[in-house]
């Protein structure tokens, strides 16, 4: 997540919903020219929301709706799909929902990663602000000086000064990953607390019996009478699992799964698996979870043939290993994902498909210009979002 800027933007963008609340007093602003103040009537220095408390501007707005307006249109026209804003593209949401979101998530994402850096009192230390200059003189230079450099920011709607936040914003993030890295620090996690993220975000861990009905050197099917010799097998065991009288039945299935088990995994996971979703083949993994701590399962079948599953405890030492990592990334996605939202009337109002495709038409325009001039060789390329001068 290290590149949230690109990542809100992805396809999972698609499938994101957020609501938002109004704004009673609308700051005007003061530009009252450019590009987004020419489509949208709103001046570029007026806040298009509030997130969390953290203002955002309606050029920094304007650009990442254009942005994610473009992006897809360019994804639908590589596949021959054509862009159209009522498209339904997935449960009721249509073409015009997804970029709304889109743009949404992505200026939301700014603005949280602003909110926690003040909340940790985090800011950028010498070597980020000479590596932010330096980018930004290799940028200049790419346009061949810093008048075109301008012309392009202007083509785009963004002044300056949102081009360089969105900038800040990359670093600010690794600062925000480096503080949450330190031990004892504002943003560190305990391990109860990992544990606690890790049962919510349904890690479990479980133990099985495997009995392969399947050559996993070929992937083959192996034939109908060995198949049906591993399902009484399981059958046994099962049996002897259900009659099971004792007061460790963990270290009597443990017994069996050493044993019987056929899982060329159980060498490294001899107590089982600790996993969250997603992770284990569909089967183990929806079984173990409708089970409850202790609980053993009935026979089931997989791609790799029949399991019978204990679930356990949660590991706590793997869980803790396996999300340490991922952890600030997640807190950062849910800060994201739950930020109160103020958004301008005006801009709930906005008629984004004609301020979009007015956007487009001027950019081909420019481009056809460009054409029968000189082409240059370098530029900011809204549709790309590989494009690291303007989105980082």
């Amino acid at each position: 997540m290290k590149r949230i800027l690109a990542a809100a933007l992805s396809l999972a963008l698609l499938c994101m919903l957020t609501a938002c609340g109004g704004k009673k007093t609308p700051d005007e602003g003061t530009v009252k020219e450019g590009v987004c103040y020419e489509l949208t009537g709103i001046a570029p220095d007026a806040a298009a929301m509030a997130v969390d408390g953290v203002e955002v501007p309606m050029d920094l707005y304007f650009y990442n709706l254009c942005y994610a307006a473009s992006y897809l249109e360019s994804y639908m026209n590589a596949y021959g799909m054509g862009f159209d804003w009522s498209m339904e593209i997935e449960d009721g949401m249509t073409m015009l929902d997804a970029v709304k979101e889109g743009a949404l998530s992505n200026a939301k994402s700014f603005a949280v990663i602003e909110k926690l850096a003040q909340e940790n009192n985090v800011i950028l230390d010498e070597d980020a602000l000479s590596r932010l200059k330096t980018q930004r003189k290799q940028t200049v230079d790419n346009f061949g000086g810093e008048e075109a450099f301008q012309t392009e920011l202007d083509k785009l709607g963004l002044r300056e000064e949102s081009y360089d936040r969105m900038r800040r914003s990359d670093y600010l993030y690794d600062a925000l990953a480096e503080l949450a890295a330190a031990e004892g620090s504002s943003l560190y996690a305990t391990d109860a607390q990992i544990v606690a993220f890790a049962a919510e975000q349904g890690w479990m861990t479980a133990d099985h019996i495997l009995l392969l009905t399947r050559d996993m050197s070929s992937h083959e099917e192996l034939d109908d009478e060995i198949k049906a010799e591993k399902k009484a097998l399981a059958e046994e065991l099962k049996a002897k699992l259900d009659a099971y009288t004792g007061d460790d039945l963990v270290g009597y299935f443990t017994e069996l799964a050493d044993e019987y088990s056929e899982d060329s995994g159980r060498a490294l996971n001899p107590e089982g698996y600790t996993f969250g979703l997603g992770q284990m083949v569909e089967e183990f993994e929806s079984t173990a979870a409708a089970l409850g701590e202790g609980e053993v399962s009935e026979i089931v079948k997989s791609y790799y043939g029949y399991h019978i599953i204990l679930r356990k405890p949660l590991n706590e030492e793997k869980a803790i290993e396996a999300m340490r990592g991922s952890y600030f990334d997640e807190l950062v996605s849910r800060r994201i994902e739950n930020a109160v939202v103020e958004m301008d009337p005006r801009v709930k109002e906005m008629d984004i498909a004609g301020v979009y495709d007015a956007f487009s038409a001027r950019m081909r325009a420019d481009e056809e210009a460009a054409a029968e001039n000189a082409p240059a060789e370098n530029g900011i390329d809204v549709t790309d979002p590989a494009q690291e001068a303007v989105q980082n």
